[in-house]
């Protein structure tokens, strides 16, 4: 077996080891794809859930996660699906020499996560009452 990410960014799913270069790759080949940034989001059960960060080309505002989740499952196994999603943003910030910031994007992701997930909550207490 060979890596070919640096160890500290490989997603661990399961146990297994999932490189997000190769993924990000294969979703770069989807045509409404510009820039995508790939990274695991911690999981109590998981370990890390792959999870996605895509930036849209011009003209394809209304593609949704479910395309591009489904591109990317008809060409991985199981183990490196998108387990945690696709995520749109505007641009994905990189450093002074063009290398992406995975630890600044995952922050964002998981703060933009976290703000739709208490938004369900409250939608679903209020609901319920």
């Amino acid at each position: 077996m060979y890596f070919v990410d640096r160890v500290k960014e490989l997603i661990k799913y399961h146990n297994i080891h999932v490189s997000p270069t190769e993924l990000e790759e294969i979703l770069q080949e989807h045509p409404a794809v510009n820039e995508v940034l790939v990274f695991g989001r911690p999981d109590l059960h998981a370990m890390e859930l792959t999870t996605a960060v895509v930036v849209r080309n011009n003209g394809f505002e209304g593609v949704q996660e479910t395309e591009l989740v489904d591109f990317l499952a008809a060409r991985v196994g199981e183990q490196k699906r998108l387990h945690g999603g696709v995520m749109f943003a505007d641009s994905i910030p990189r450093n002074s020499v063009g290398k992406l910031l995975r630890r600044e994007m995952r922050r964002w992701a998981q703060e933009k996560y976290d703000t739709e997930k208490k938004k369900k909550k409250k939608k679903e207490t209020k609901m319920g009452k």
